[in-house]
């Protein structure tokens, strides 16, 4: 089976949107799911033409859509109802399509409630989550990688005023033109879905959306282990997720000293060394939690060196809470850390493929909607693949989201073209070999 280029893949896409009232995905999170929400919620819409079931797949079909336009959104309904393939409305007689006019689009999208949209995205990504089997596991544990990113928006002043604007620009440029929000996400490893995500303004550093993301509902991230990048290699993290069961592998940072000569030695390059709680509390942690850390913290430091060819060998230093070397050996910790950059290439897709870079909307009600659908379509994709690679006896945790090179459709997560690591001891490190 072939891959096709991008542009071939979107106008097929394009065309499958039009008469079928996306039924792919309407088979992936069913109508009857979505009204269920809507009637425990307590959301209901007057008698109108534009219910919150058929608004929330216009406003689906609408960031999946390139054109991201209101009027593409209408186009599309008009379209779903003259095919009869419309999701579930009222029968009224009195009524019937409604107008090429966006502003009852408009209208219907600003009363949709945020929390449906939101609830979409985790509702597929769970969905997912189960199709995963205990042998596609490491370990027996979900792999989840974290990382933070930002979206612009309109100039608008509510907009301003909510997220913010960054600093700095070209000389005598205070601030930037847009207002720019900042993003924290969860994406599993093995599925390739958003499990989680948390919003803020700019200035709202990316622990603090870290701590609320994880804090705000532990339960589904019990078990579980977190790769992210040295950003996380925080005192307060280190310490407060394994209190909630959750395991963490990031890079040692670059204010902490990798002195390998301490601790308990564990093997070539792996050892167990015991860090002082800081003197200073970090902004983004109450009194009372930062009080309540323990005051010495036992972790794991692997060194070696990352080995890709072509490249200069690059010493990398890895923090983790995952201390037994019997139950996680190094090799396994450094092998599944090298994994952290496929985050980096899930974002890309997001904000590239799905154009979530630049949003439209001028309030930010209206921008956090955008922010959610976006992902809701992108678990909704990811969970078409998993089903084609499933199908077709493929792993479906290498299927790839966009690929020009036919001879590489899918590939195994585990056997793609990784950096080398090779573990260095404090001896050989010493003699400088």
């Amino acid at each position: 089976m072939a891959l096709v280029p991008v542009q071939l893949k979107r106008l097929q896409l394009d065309r499958s949107l039009r008469p079928t009232a996306m039924s792919t995905f309407r088979a992936i999170l069913p109508d009857k799911a979505v009204l269920d929400y809507c009637k425990q919620s307590g959301v209901e819409f007057r008698d109108r033409m534009y219910t919150p079931l058929l608004t929330f797949w216009a406003f689906v079909a609408q960031c999946l859509d390139p054109d991201h336009s209101c009027r593409k959104a209408v186009s599309y309904v008009l379209s779903w109802r003259r095919s009869g393939k419309a999701p579930r409305q009222r029968r009224n007689r009195k009524r019937g399509n409604p107008s090429d006019d966006t502003g009852g689009y408009c209208k219907a999208r600003q009363r949709l409630p945020e929390e449906l949209v939101c609830w979409a995205m985790r509702t597929v990504a769970h969905r997912l989550g189960e199709c995963v089997g205990i042998s596609q596991k490491m370990w027996g544990k979900d792999i989840y990688l974290v990382d933070g990113t930002c979206v612009s928006m309109p100039d608008e002043k509510p907009l301003a005023e909510e997220f913010g604007r960054s600093g700095g620009g070209k000389r005598g440029c205070k601030k930037s033109l847009f207002p720019i929000a900042r993003i924290v996400s969860l994406i599993s490893l093995t599925t390739g879905a958003v499990i989680d995500a948390a919003i803020g303004s700019y200035k709202t550093s990316e622990h603090a959306l870290f701590h609320g993301l994880w804090t705000r509902n532990p339960e589904p991230l019990r078990g579980s282990v977190i790769v992210g990048d040295r950003l996380f290699c925080s005192y307060s993290h280190l310490a407060q997720l394994p209190m909630a069961g959750i395991d963490l592998i990031t890079r040692l940072h670059g204010r902490r000293p990798a002195d390998m000569r301490q601790g308990k030695c564990l093997g070539p390059g792996d050892r167990l060394v015991t860090w002082q709680r800081p003197k200073l509390q970090p902004k983004w942690l109450s009194k009372e939690e930062f009080l309540a850390l323990p005051e010495q913290l036992t972790v794991r430091m692997i060194r070696g060196r990352s080995l890709r060819r072509g490249f200069r060998p690059k010493h990398v230093v890895i923090v983790t809470t995952l201390t037994d070397p019997e139950l996680y050996s190094a090799q396994d910790i450094a092998n599944l850390f090298l994994r952290r950059w496929d985050i980096e290439v899930d974002m890309r897709h997001i904000k590239s493929v799905l154009q979530m870079d630049v949003l439209r909307g001028k309030s930010p009600d209206i921008v956090r909607k955008e922010i959610w659908a976006h992902l809701t379509v992108y678990n909704l994709a990811r969970a078409v693949m998993w089903e084609a690679a499933a199908s077709h006896d493929f792993s479906p945790s290498g299927t790839e989201f966009q690929r020009n090179d036919s001879t590489a459709q899918y590939l195994r997560a585990m056997h793609r073209k990784c950096p080398l690591f090779k573990l260095v001891s404090e001896t050989v490190e010493a003699n400088g070999t």
